[in-house]
């Protein structure tokens, strides 16, 4: 036995400290992963929602999506193309309803037809 200042460890548990130790890893591995699999489940779920909001004809709820999904990853190239379409959409939408589309900038009279800003995205590979 190894005396401590309070504590007595008996010598059987140095066995047992090497199955604590693999199973925190274990652990740590899981929550890893389990956070990787949620965050990827965030990112179906916005782009999901956002082709609903697309079929919808609510262009800037889809684009709103389309953009959080891109903030949990932005090499997401399905979400680029989403915002591209939904804004092309829009404009097409406002072009039919005769409404002016307010171009480079944020005009309050038309606020409801101004084109979004596509977002600039590099990517590395």
């Amino acid at each position: 036995m190894y005396e401590t200042a309070n504590n007595v460890i008996p010598l059987n548990t140095f066995p047992h400290a090497k199955q604590i130790r693999a199973s925190q890893t274990l652990y740590l591995f899981a929550k890893s992963f389990l956070a990787l699999m949620t965050r990827q489940s965030h990112i179906r779920f916005h782009l999901q929602r956002g082709r609903i909001m697309y079929r919808l004809g609510r262009y800037d709820d889809a684009i709103s999506d389309f953009r959080s999904a891109l903030r949990l990853d932005w090499r997401l190239e399905e979400a680029i193309t989403w915002i591209d379409r939904s804004g092309r959409a829009k404009q097409q939408q406002c072009l039919v309803d005769g409404k002016s589309l307010a171009v480079e900038g944020y005009s309050a009279r038309f606020k409801e037809c101004e084109a979004p800003a596509i977002p600039f995205v590099t990517f590395l590979f």
